[in-house]
């Protein structure tokens, strides 16, 4: 039998907006190469923008595997590359950061991490020394 690898779906908050669900995501690859993406798309000349948009949203398809019921005039938009073209750009792009946004890093390693076995004093400590960090 094949490991499945924890998988979990996460709402995307956006004021005033549909409901939309995704895949979170949990590698940094994908993270990677989903900022690269939307990079490359707002660094592209207008004769390239629909080709850059294309390929951001075949992969944010692919990835996310988003859900949502939204409609335009012309009725439900399926959540695929072609129905986010219908989507207006500031909607569509707020999605996939709201996706972006679903990383999690791993944070750095402590000494904490490197003297004492994981379990809960560790994390504990961890969290101790995460609080004095960030005052």
């Amino acid at each position: 039998m094949a490991y499945r690898l924890p998988a979990a779906r996460a709402p995307v908050e956006i004021e005033d907006g549909p409901t939309v669900e995704v895949q979170s995501i949990g590698a940094w690859p994908i993270y990677r190469t989903a900022v690269g993406l939307v990079s490359a798309f707002l660094a592209a000349k207008p004769a390239a923008e629909v080709a850059a948009l294309r390929e951001l949203y075949a992969f944010f398809g692919t990835e996310a595997q988003p859900t949502w019921s939204i409609v335009d005039h012309r009725g439900p938009i399926l959540p695929t590359p072609d129905g986010m073209l219908r989507l207006p750009l500031p909607l569509a792009l707020a999605i996939i950061d709201g996706w972006v946004s679903t990383f999690q890093p791993v944070p750095e390693a402590t000494a904490v991490d490197a003297m004492i076995p994981p379990g809960a004093l560790r994390d504990e400590l961890n969290k101790g020394l995460r609080r004095k960090k960030a005052d």
